[in-house]
């Protein structure tokens, strides 16, 4: 099993893993939407990057940081916006592995703050993100689709 960084040529086994992930999440899944995102997101890196796990030359999972900026943070933050592993590839500390890659990366490029969010009744996906540091806040996101 490898980590590493998602090539737009990765984009078609994306597309599917980030189907499964919506299915897994319950969320609405837009394949153009979808595709003409994750292809900004690959070809834009001042807006982040997408990590896969891969083995062999099957994608087992894959993690998007996307790049921000916050006058909260007290500048640039960043968001864990899907973090995603295979059910096969679970519990052998693949996400642990995508996580710190991605935190790294984050640091490296002037971040003061990575964000993300987890369905709350996700108990699994809420300890490795403890395990990581990250903490609840005690204020909820809200979203406007534009």
């Amino acid at each position: 099993m490898t980590i590493e960084r998602a090539l737009i040529s990765d984009l078609d086994g994306l597309l599917a893993l980030m189907r499964q992930y919506y299915a897994y999440d319950r969320l609405e899944f837009d394949p153009e939407r979808a595709r003409s995102a994750m292809m900004q997101l690959l070809g834009t890196p001042e807006y982040g990057a997408v990590w896969l796990l891969r083995d062999g030359t099957r994608i087992a999972g894959y993690l998007a940081l996307c790049l921000g900026y916050s006058l909260e943070a007290g500048g640039r933050d960043a968001f864990l916006d899907e973090v995603f592993v295979m059910e096969p590839f679970r519990n052998r500390g693949w996400g642990s592995k995508l996580v710190e890659t991605a935190v790294e990366a984050a640091v490296a490029a002037g971040v003061y703050s990575v964000h993300l969010t987890v369905e709350q009744s996700n108990s699994q996906a809420m300890r490795l993100y403890r395990r990581h540091g990250f903490e609840p806040r005690r204020s909820t996101m809200l979203t406007k689709k534009c």
